[in-house]
């Protein structure tokens, strides 16, 4: 397992620190139901994972270790 900071546009305006796997292996059927298997490390297994959370009603802020506030760069939150 792996911590690592995450938001979510579910919960704008908000981050925190969640625990994830740091490496998965999904086994899923396409849509002409042929089974398939893919693995994924790092960053995509923690999207992966987050993203199998939201189809089982779970959000990021049920996981989250500990609150962290995020600070805008101001050079990039002025430009168009």
């Amino acid at each position: 397992e792996e911590i690592d900071i995450e938001g979510c546009l579910s919960v704008p305006g908000r981050s925190g620190t969640v625990s994830r796997q740091a490496w998965v292996k999904i086994e899923y059927k396409d849509v002409d139901g042929r089974g398939k298997i893919l693995e994924w490390r790092g960053l995509l297994a923690r999207a992966i994972c987050h993203e199998i959370d939201h189809l089982e009603g779970i959000l990021y802020t049920d996981k989250i270790i500990e609150e962290v506030e995020i600070e805008e760069d101001e050079d990039l939150s002025n430009e168009v």
